[in-house]
């Protein structure tokens, strides 16, 4: 091959994957809208719920952020935040009560959202 045909080809094997975070990101968003969290959450201003910026904020710095957040969005506001509000006067429904999303999805959901820490 020549030098400008390997570089063609290079670049069209290389481009799917420096596109891949941008088209996980499109995804995330999309999940987020089929479950719902939009209803509730923003990205940056306060709603019925805090937006994904103070989300992010909050568990910013915290060993396994994600994992307790991935269970929050799993199963809703742990009952322990009951009587002590975790986010003013709202918490998060009981998944019996939302659209159910996998431990996957929840993970997935979970990373996004702290990725807005801005």
């Amino acid at each position: 091959m020549r030098p400008n045909t390997v570089a063609k080809f290079a670049a069209t094997l290389l481009l799917p994957l420096a596109l891949a975070p941008a088209f996980a990101a499109d995804s995330t968003v999309e999940l987020a809208k089929a479950r719902k969290c939009f209803s509730c959450h923003k990205t940056s201003t306060p709603s019925y719920g805090p937006s994904f910026q103070q989300i992010a904020r909050r568990y910013h710095g915290m060993a396994n952020a994600d994992t307790m957040l991935a269970d929050e969005i799993k199963t809703g506001t742990d009952p322990h935040w009951i009587v002590n509000k975790h986010w003013g006067t709202t918490d998060m429904p009981p998944s019996v009560l939302r659209a159910p999303v996998t431990d996957e999805e929840a993970k997935q959901l979970a990373t996004w959202v702290l990725s807005h820490n801005k």
